[in-house]
């Protein structure tokens, strides 16, 4: 009987030590995940700093393809095509994110206006400025 007792311990024990290495291990992957998508992100901000805006591109789709929630490399992407003059690319992307829910206020301002100046430079004078006319309540911009 005794022996069964410490079995049923050695057992316990063995399976706590498996569930500690296996939470051990997909915790540091995710913080590896997420040090990965942030080494991107400053790239890309290097890049778009330095002019290399194709470069830029390249990490701002990295990060957003592992991270769909990071709004703000979405906005950067768009002003980077808008940059290129691909204006439809810029607001395909920059309209695509006022469909989304939960983008706090400040975040839905920089969409606005990173639209109002996509459409500006498109030449679409009235969409530019229903996006402007969204900002007017706002004094920072």
């Amino acid at each position: 009987m005794e022996t069964t007792y410490i079995n049923q311990i050695w057992l316990i024990a063995v399976v706590l030590i498996i569930a500690a290495f296996v939470i051990y291990y997909f915790r540091s992957r995710k913080a590896e995940e997420e040090r990965v998508d942030q080494s991107n992100y400053l790239l890309a901000l290097k890049y778009i700093a330095e002019g290399d805006y194709r470069s830029a591109i390249d990490k701002l789709k990295a990060v957003v393809r592992q991270d769909t929630e990071n709004i703000d490399a979405y906005i950067k992407l768009g002003d980077v095509l808008r940059h290129l003059k691909l204006y439809n690319n810029a607001i395909r992307i920059h309209k695509d994110l006022t469909l989304r829910g939960n983008i706090p206020e400040k975040q839905i301002r920089d969409i606005w206006f990173s639209l109002a100046m996509d459409y500006w430079l498109a030449n679409k004078m009235d969409s530019a400025e229903h996006y402007l006319k969204k900002l007017l309540p706002y004094k920072q911009y």
